[in-house]
């Protein structure tokens, strides 16, 4: 790991490398030197199958607005551009922010309200990006179709005993796939715009400032690429709106919070002055859209015995699938209402 960060324009001398956080995909260090903190990265090549459009997707993002605040340089590596490849490994550095915090849990609406506006913030400040420059790290990401077609060949060749066990799960997906047409024609007809997207809104790819919550960076940019905004608006209320996990057993600890909805279309609203009359009368869609999308793509998994999704046990995957449709069927019981809120923030 030391001659690896030795590779990149660090201040200091290093003191030492530990492995750091708890991501499950990349594989990631924090550098101490005799100055400062960086964090040393390795991306998963089995994830991302191209990993260096991961760091040109970046690149393009300085390249487009050089002076921004909102997310995190990379480090000049010594031998030009920022990055370094190592054992068929592609590997960046950024600094470590320090002072700032995430945060794996909404636990009260300021914190959806500053997580929304930093992912707003950020499609925002890259609104002029050439989109047509951004390379897919992982193609079809959110591609609805292709994710039910995945669904429905999964079904096909899966065990008796985990069709049995998944029936209805797998009858209620093809009742909702009309969320999927919806959108993909409001898409086609140019009614809703491709923008610069980060795909993997989660309340903890945000930091915030301990000290000042308005300052925050957006991180974890290796799924940026290509999207509409209801992707990013939706896996905000997927991933924030009800505090368990995905694979929480009991279902009935899964609620849909409408005080951190409402902080989320409060934060998110810094798009409001540039977004369409569809993207804004579709906003709630896009919450039906990412939820069903994760489900039906945990459910493939479950019919394909798990070989996607990491498990600890062998229902798992049933067991995520089950609980993002019952979160789905939470947002259809107070659908009316969530409407009525978004119409407050987008108008």
């Amino acid at each position: 790991m030391k001659e690896i960060a030795q590779q990149f324009e660090l201040k200091g001398n290093i003191l030492s490398i530990e492995p750091y956080g708890n991501g499950h995909i990349n594989r990631t260090y924090l550098v101490k030197t005799t100055d400062t903190h960086y964090i040393l990265q390795g991306i998963n090549s089995n994830v991302f199958k191209t990993p260096d459009c991961i760091i040109q997707n970046i690149e393009l993002l300085w390249e487009t607005e050089p002076d921004n605040q909102v997310i995190l340089p990379m480090m000049p590596a010594l031998q030009g551009g920022h990055s370094v490849t190592a054992e068929n490994i592609v590997w960046r550095v950024f600094p470590f922010a320090e002072g700032y915090t995430s945060y794996e849990f909404i636990e009260e609406p300021w914190q959806a309200e500053k997580a929304a506006t930093a992912y707003a913030t950020f499609m925002k400040t890259f609104a002029d990006i050439n989109t047509d420059k951004l390379q897919p790290t992982i193609p079809n990401f959110h591609n609805g179709h292709l994710r039910f077609q995945q669904l429905e060949d999964a079904y096909a060749q899966a065990s008796e005993a985990r069709k049995n066990k998944a029936q209805k799960l797998y009858d209620f997906a093809k009742k909702h796939k009309v969320i999927f047409d919806l959108i993909q024609k409001e898409v086609d007809e140019q009614r809703i715009p491709i923008r610069v997207t980060h795909n993997d809104t989660k309340i903890n790819n945000v930091l915030i400032n301990k000290e000042a919550p308005d300052d925050f960076r957006v991180i974890d940019l290796d799924t940026v690429m290509q999207g509409i905004l209801l992707y990013d608006f939706g896996d905000m209320v997927r991933s924030s709106v009800s505090p368990t996990e995905e694979n929480e057993a009991d279902d009935t600890k899964i609620v849909f919070n409408t005080h951190f909805f409402e902080a989320l279309c409060k934060g998110f609203s810094v798009m409001n002055p540039v977004m369409t009359a569809s993207e804004k009368a579709h906003i709630v869609d896009g919450a039906k859209y990412m939820i069903f999308i994760i489900g039906i793509r945990f459910l493939a998994d479950y019919f394909n015995n798990d070989i996607y999704f990491k498990t600890s046990y062998p229902e798992e995957n049933y067991i995520r699938a089950r609980n993002q449709f019952v979160l789905f069927e939470r947002l259809e019981d107070k659908e009316s209402e969530l409407r009525a809120i978004a119409r407050k923030y987008f108008f």
